[in-house]
């Protein structure tokens, strides 16, 4: 029943799919990623491919120490619950936070790989270069990056991780919290919307047509993408710390009567409300990130995709762009596209709409 050469699968069907999933996997490797096509996002390939150890470390705070001539990116975020690693439930991460928390109002810092990094209240971090944008929410384990353009985005949530390469997106889910162990995969493309089931023997397409299988690859998304975003072919490094400390120097900072934080950097408005919520905007308005320390949400907007996620009652991992869409709600996981929908529901059975 391949695409190529096959109509699509009947409508509603149910299909079981707990069948051997390696040979889906083949071909899915650190040695035999597919490579990011957008902006060529690594210089070193088999930095932003290599899989977590067993035993990570968790430090959002080592990629400060990122030089423009670093062999390997820094230490990743923690792997996600259940995915490859299987990292154990019970284990408590540490944050490795050793700069003390942000006072309100202590504002920006040039930092000496060149740099600037906002710390705000509940944990939430922003680092900048001259032209990209990084944003870290420690407390609920979220991280999102923009490129300079749009063109290039990353998020990571409890839910799962998002890459977007131009015209591509590349989507991984598991429940953040922890009610089933399923791990899908979704690439949305100019096919149409690749998916899979760690699960599953075989792999999905939604497109023009119908719902068929296909042969496809997946990027390998254990590694903390948001580094590659924020880091690639971006204006840093310690010969751009004068200029660093030029854009600090025209930064504004006020405060309203009713606690919320505003700080005007470099294009950007970054705006922390009196319960916590962050957003940074462009002047233009053609961006926006959001992300709260107290109930794990965040939105990624720009004018090439459309991300949210959220935890508790309302968790969820929902991804739009153009005609295509990805939602997840921790057990369901559907994909959409021309009007035609497919997906495996609470008990990762295929589902054909």
């Amino acid at each position: 029943m391949d695409r190529g050469s096959s109509s699509s699968l009947a409508s509603s069907a149910t299909v079981g799919t707990n069948t051997n999933h390696q040979r889906h996997f083949q071909g899915y490797g650190p040695d035999k990623m597919q490579e990011i096509d957008a902006g060529k996002m690594a210089h070193n390939g088999k930095a932003l491919t290599g899989r977590y150890n067993a035993t990570p470390t968790y430090g959002f705070d080592n990629e400060q120490n990122y030089c423009l001539n670093s062999q390997q990116l820094p230490s990743p975020m923690p792997p996600p619950p259940y995915a490859l690693a299987r990292v154990s439930s019970t284990r408590n991460f540490e944050l490795e936070n050793h700069t003390p928390p942000a006072c309100p109002g202590s504002g920006p810092i040039a930092m000496t790989n060149g740099t600037i990094q906002l710390r705000l209240r509940d944990g939430v971090r922003i680092d900048m270069t001259l032209d990209k944008v990084r944003v870290l929410n420690q407390r609920s384990m979220v991280a999102v990056a923009l490129s300079r353009n749009c063109s290039n985005s990353a998020l990571i949530h409890p839910n799962g991780r998002i890459l977007q390469s131009g015209a591509k997106v590349e989507i991984v889910t598991y429940d953040g919290m922890k009610g089933n162990n399923f791990v899908r995969y979704a690439k949305m493309w100019y096919k149409g919307v690749s998916f899979i089931s760690e699960a599953c023997a075989l792999i999905y397409l939604v497109d023009t047509a119908g719902t068929g299988t296909t042969t496809d690859t997946f990027t390998d998304l254990t590694k903390d993408y948001t580094l590659a975003v924020f880091y690639d072919d971006s204006r840093h490094g310690p010969s751009y710390m004068a200029e660093a400390h030029d854009v600090i120097a025209n930064s504004a900072y006020i405060c309203t009567e009713d606690g919320t934080e505003i700080y005007d950097i470099n294009g950007f408005r970054i705006t922390q409300a009196a319960d916590g919520l962050v957003k940074v905007t462009r002047v233009d308005n053609k961006c926006l990130i959001r992300t709260s320390p107290g109930n794990g949400s965040a939105t990624l907007t720009t004018p090439g995709i459309h991300c949210t996620a959220s935890l508790g009652k309302t968790s969820h991992l929902f991804v739009r762009r153009n005609e295509k869409r990805m939602h997840f709600d921790g057990s369901c996981f559907i994909v959409r596209n021309a009007g035609h929908s497919a997906g495996f529901n609470e008990n990762n059975l295929l589902i054909v709409y």
